[in-house]
């Protein structure tokens, strides 16, 4: 004789996979913290225009801050275009982790005589990373951002 399954158990195994799915995803997706780049995100929103502002600034006078990593020496290397006076620049520059951000640092602004800044990775996590340079001279403010990623301590 040939077991089979009646209609009804069927219909009940599928509807009750289906609540078990669902049920994975809502544990899952629970589970999955993911970090808002600030906490008053609706606050700096509302500011934004100023940030458009230094963002005109910089293509208005064509400066471009320009940044290497170097993994032998641990460091970054962030260059400020050479057609500035580096004694009146300040500012800050922020490392934004976007998976955990506990890790984020901000870094005031001290360039060498050279238009250098130089930040040591030593103690950074490896992985990506959000740089944001906020600065400012005699001719306004400045912004500019991009995306590093620092590689794993003796790679």
């Amino acid at each position: 004789m040939k077991k089979t399954l009646n209609w009804p158990l069927s219909i009940g195994i599928f509807y009750g996979s289906f609540v078990l799915a669902l049920l994975c995803f809502l544990i899952f997706s629970l589970l999955n913290k993911e970090d808002l780049e600030s906490s008053d995100y609706y606050a700096k929103e509302l500011a934004y225009q100023k940030q458009i502002d230094r963002l005109k600034n910089s293509e208005k006078y064509g400066y471009t801050v320009s940044w290497k990593i170097d993994p032998k020496n641990k460091y970054i290397v962030i260059q400020f275009p050479n057609s500035l006076d580096f004694s009146e620049i300040n500012g800050r520059i922020t490392l934004f982790r976007p998976s955990n951000s506990k890790l984020d640092r901000i870094i005031p602004i001290r360039v060498d005589q050279d238009g250098k800044q130089i930040i040591k990775t030593n103690d950074f996590n490896a992985g990506n990373w959000r740089l944001k340079i906020l600065w400012q001279n005699s001719d306004g403010e400045f912004f500019q951002d991009g995306k590093i990623t620092i590689p794993k301590q003796g790679a």
